[in-house]
């Protein structure tokens, strides 16, 4: 599948001379696609950065790729659901309590609702929880994950945390976090997360943002009790600028080459599942 990649990219190589510009103004970096500049903060407050990006677009644009279109975030989220459809095919999720971290704009709440699952919803950002609270049932809250004065608010058979931990570039917040999510589990429960886990070690990738390798999360999770059952490629395509502006059109063909990508690639991400002290009996020690 690499190789069918790299003779798409040269056959249309031709056509990449049409792409985004970058410069620099003040604190913040600037990528300008069409008549839009999109502001990237290189001093990173997180509730400041994602209530801005959320109160600016509530839809995929504000929670998916910051340099794409909502079209093309658009198939980012479908191959996030193809993937956790699959992951979840042979398990029925109804009455299933679930915390879904990073909440955004309820895509991952939507797809536990649809499935009958009790869906509690958390976020840093006022425009996420205020917005949810009008469009589904189930209790939405201001809460950060990192925070030292966590409190979960249950125990959950399902925790959903997508693209949130390596948004957490801070190691002694990242390792609070994994804390506070073993705090928020069920015995036998199950944790999903993405990450860069195919990387040999953590990578800085920019202010707001440090990919963290499986050797990482096997490190701190296991010391929580969890045990990794399943890890797979969710982009090798879709996550990767090729054309500039032509991108945005060419979603179906990355989803379809993602699709069918087998094998795990450094600085791609990855979806990974974990298994909670599968064993009830197992003492807390934390």
């Amino acid at each position: 599948m690499t190789g069918a990649l790299s003779s798409f990219t040269r056959l249309i190589k031709n056509l990449s001379n049409i792409g985004s510009t970058e410069s620099k103004n003040g604190d913040e970096f600037e990528k300008v696609h069409g008549n839009e500049t999109i502001e990237i903060a290189t001093s990173y407050d997180p509730e400041k950065y994602w209530e801005r990006r959320l109160t600016r677009h509530f839809d995929l644009r504000a929670v998916g790729h910051i340099s794409y279109s909502q079209r093309y975030n658009a198939w980012l989220y479908k191959r996030k659901q193809t993937v956790i459809a699959s992951f979840f095919k042979n398990f029925a999720l109804d009455n299933c309590h679930v915390l879904d971290i990073g909440c955004g704009t309820g895509f991952f709440v939507s797809f536990y609702s649809k499935r009958r699952a009790n869906v509690t919803g958390i976020d840093i950002t006022d425009a996420s929880v205020n917005e949810l609270r009008k469009r589904f049932v189930g209790p939405f809250l201001k809460l950060d994950i990192s925070d030292p004065s966590f409190c979960p608010p249950g125990r959950f058979d399902i925790v959903n945390i997508w693209d949130v931990l390596y948004h957490i570039p801070e190691d002694a917040a990242f390792e609070r976090a994994i804390d506070n999510i073993a705090r928020s589990m069920s015995p036998g429960g199950l944790l999903l997360l993405t990450d860069y886990l195919a990387n040999k070690s953590d990578i800085p990738i920019a202010s707001h943002v440090k990919g963290r390798c499986l050797q990482t999360y096997v490190d701190l999770l296991s010391r929580q009790g969890f045990t990794l059952v399943r890890i797979r490629p969710l982009y090798r395509a879709l996550d990767t600028g090729h054309f500039g502006l032509i991108d945005n059109y060419l979603g179906p063909i990355y989803f379809m080459l993602d699709s069918f990508e087998k094998n795990l690639a450094p600085n791609h991400l990855c979806f990974s599942a974990w298994r909670y002290k599968n064993d009830p009996n197992v003492a807390e020690s934390r």
